[in-house]
């Protein structure tokens, strides 16, 4: 183990320790565990940039007394729980794992923990992926998956062949159906992706797993296609992870957080501390993802421009709320 991952490991290893002894000083803390008393500083310090993510919600959270001579822990993140993880949850973990185990200076401890994730899933777990790494960098895939529609996929990609799809949109709230040329698996943001030619829309298209409802196997051979585009200023691959339309927007002062979450970025937020909406740019993809996202937060958002776009979202904004009238009405 590196310097750096020892670091790591020695600093979380104290967050269940201060649980269990929450009256433990930090000189009886550093005794116990054998460390030196300035490193333990050190090292609960350091945790309060470590977390699950980026933002300050979801990083560790404690403080000291004034004289360092206890910890009171306020988010420890479950890092005082054993971890319990779903079958789909274990699934993605050991996928990501596979992917990373050729790049890892550290390749056993990577393997044990897939075996660990293999044993626990048991059959389930078999051709998630191979270790191995293709021409372009992606792990292989095998010929078994945990869901049917996944070991479809995992067949056309070793035989190169055509698929159709039924597969639910989450920006349009519908369910599809694709020709698609499978191109590779990857994964990112916490999910497994499948890179596609999409036949209907001659380009390639990225469809999260999860949300292929239907997978069939054709008998077509997949054709030559161009190599996909990276999109300019985004890691990851097209579709999702890319937004090249721009909207104009107000955000409610109080609810500025909507930008920690989603691709806004706000204007002159200092410039009245008084106004009580925002300016901002909402970047987006389509036009249905829009205007079902301005509904979704139409108490704390506003949607300026395009004009046609902010039209439709208070047409249907008042057909829901006469909707809701006329129901409130039946029940009386």
């Amino acid at each position: 183990m590196t310097d750096r991952r020892a670091d790591l490991v020695r600093a979380l290893n104290l967050i269940p320790y201060f649980r269990s002894h929450p009256d433990h000083t930090l000189l009886e803390a550093a005794t116990n565990l054998g460390m030196d008393h300035k490193q333990m500083v050190r090292d609960l310090q350091r945790l309060h940039t470590s977390g699950v993510g980026t933002h300050t919600e979801e990083l560790i959270d404690l403080t000291f007394n004034a004289n360092r001579t206890s910890v009171e822990i306020t988010e420890d993140q479950g890092l005082t729980k054993p971890l319990r993880l779903t079958q789909v949850e274990a699934a993605a973990l050991l996928l990501s794992l596979e992917q990373l185990a050729p790049y890892v200076d550290d390749r056993a401890a990577v393997d044990s923990a897939a075996q660990t994730l293999r044993t626990l899933l048991g059959g389930a777990a078999r051709g998630v992926v191979t270790s191995e790494v293709g021409e372009g960098g992606e792990a292989t895939v095998s010929d078994q998956s945990t869901t049917a529609q996944v070991r479809t996929v995992n067949t056309a990609l070793l035989t190169k062949r055509r698929l159709k799809i039924a597969y639910y949109s989450e920006s349009s709230g519908s369910v599809t159906e694709r020709t698609i040329d499978p191109v590779r698996l990857f994964f990112a943001s916490g999910f497994s992706y499948l890179l596609a030619w999409d036949l209907e829309r001659d380009d390639h298209r990225t469809f999260r797993l999860d949300r292929i409802q239907e997978a069939v196997l054709l008998d077509d051979k997949v054709s030559r296609h161009p190599a996909p585009k990276k999109p300019s200023g985004v890691k990851g691959e097209n579709g999702p992870f890319s937004f090249h339309n721009q909207a104009e927007v107000e955000v409610a002062r109080t609810a500025t957080w909507l930008a920690d979450y989603h691709p806004i970025t706000l204007h002159s937020a200092d410039d009245d501390p008084a106004a009580p909406m925002v300016p901002g740019t909402l970047s987006y993809g389509s036009d249905e993802w829009l205007v079902r996202f301005c509904l979704s937060n139409a108490d704390r958002l506003r949607l300026v421009s395009p004009t046609s776009l902010a039209q439709e979202v208070s047409r249907r904004a008042k057909e829901r709320l006469s909707r809701y009238a006329e129901s409130i009405s039946e029940q009386r």
